[in-house]
């Protein structure tokens, strides 16, 4: 499974996000940012991808039509973390990716959560 993960940079929560999908659920997910590519990088990542999620709502607005169906949206709220390993941001992105796991958007799941800390 191929999965886009957008937010305004692309370096703190499409990132973190994209980390969880990838060591969590062994999805292949690729970060970006809304602000910093061209309208040609977002198409041509938007067609590649099976699932788009955007983490809020107006990144959606400038992804093409045709890929409408793909598009989840999840509204983690402005940038407040600036590091994507912050503990609290890596709680909210596994939750998501929790939920998204649950609704069944994601496919192909791989390796399950692992609490490192409850390993000695």
């Amino acid at each position: 499974m191929k999965v886009l993960t957008i937010c305004s940079a692309g370096t703190v929560r499409s990132v973190s996000l994209a980390h969880v999908l990838k060591s969590c659920y062994g999805v292949d997910a690729i970060p970006t940012g809304h602000d910093l590519n061209s309208q040609e990088t977002l198409d041509m990542l938007s067609d590649w991808a099976d699932l788009i999620v955007v983490m809020q709502p107006h990144f959606a607005a400038d992804l093409p039509a045709r890929n409408a169906k793909k598009v989840v949206i999840v509204d983690v709220g402005p940038d407040v973390w600036g590091n994507p390993l912050d503990v609290g941001l890596l709680r909210k992105t596994h939750a998501i990716a929790k939920e998204l796991h649950a609704k069944g958007l994601l496919k192909e799941p791989g390796v399950k959560w692992v609490d490192r800390r409850a390993i000695r």
